[in-house]
């Protein structure tokens, strides 16, 4: 029942995600060969569990539903979890984009295991250098978003996930998109990451509402913990307050020992103004120098 009301209030977006599957050798996901290691994270609505494939022996991230005892609530909460891995399968497979295999449709779906969140690894960001790389895979995660006409819409450090390379280098990979419903006036994001255009919903699904989350955690970074907040506001205030302070006023200027191009591109990325927001692709040409500088040391 819940699969028929989801997929027929969404048809038009879930037939040109079959498609694709279709396309792609896509199998329907059947739980019972799977078994679970250990968790790896709860938010909202869904755990993720890392799990074993008996049959193969790899190992994988699977994302389930939390049951809901209210109907309503639990058909909400599924048309989430689908409309996220949908708009995942539908994206070109990237480097910095975790990738997804298969979902049951009622349940959950598998995707590819990977580090751990941002939130828990920030103890792997010892030097300039891995500041650097997160921030480059970031930017290049969102580059392929939009340069395939999606956004995420919901980038904060839980929906980064790092790890470490064996030479020492932070890989980096985005997960757990939000995809809006069809009443866009409501506010579904993360309030501490969320452009004050989004909040407000004034023009808020666009690029750049991404590009705005990007600066907060670039600054995060900065001062090595995601608590800091560029306008000095407390991460359990109200979603009023982190707007009124966005939109209002300026952002604390970065008095530390940082290059002053980084600074200048933190600037941007947090302006209230979205067109003042340099997007994906030039981050990215913005900050090439600082790794290249690093590797000729």
């Amino acid at each position: 029942m819940f699969f028929c009301t989801v997929f027929f209030t969404n048809l038009k977006f879930f037939f040109n995600v079959f498609l694709s599957l279709l396309y792609r050798g896509w199998k329907m996901l059947d739980l019972k060969r799977y078994t679970t290691i250990r968790l790896l994270g709860e938010g909202g609505f869904a755990r993720v569990h890392l799990v074993v494939d008996e049959v193969t022996g790899e190992e994988y991230a699977l994302k389930e539903l939390i049951p809901q005892e209210d109907e309503v609530s639990h058909l909400q909460n599924l048309e989430k979890l689908l409309m996220e891995f949908t708009l995942l399968v539908a994206l070109p497979q990237h480097s910095n984009v975790v990738r997804v295999f298969e979902t049951d449709f009622k349940n959950g779906y598998l995707m590819e295991a990977f580090g751990a969140s941002l939130t828990k690894n920030i103890h792997l960001v010892g030097k300039f250098r891995h500041l650097i790389q997160i921030m480059m895979g970031i930017f290049q995660g969102l580059n392929h978003f939009h340069q395939n006409g999606k956004l995420h819409l919901d980038v904060k450090p839980s929906n980064v996930l790092i790890s470490r390379d064996q030479y020492g280098n932070i890989q980096v990979k985005l997960t757990d998109p939000l995809v809006l419903g069809k009443d866009k006036s409501l506010f579904f994001g993360t309030s501490e990451y969320a452009a004050p255009e989004f909040m407000a919903y004034v023009g808020g699904d666009s690029p750049k509402a991404d590009m705005f989350a990007a600066g907060i955690i670039f600054y995060q970074l900065l001062f090595g913990s995601f608590r800091s907040d560029p306008w000095g506001v407390r991460h359990d205030s109200d979603a009023s307050k982190f707007y009124d302070f966005r939109f209002n006023r300026k952002p604390r200027s970065l008095k530390i020992k940082w290059p002053e191009e980084i600074r200048q591109l933190i600037a941007e990325l947090l302006s209230h103004r979205p067109k003042k927001r340099p997007d994906a692709s030039s981050c990215i040409e913005r900050l090439k120098p600082f790794l290249e500088e690093e590797d000729k040391e």
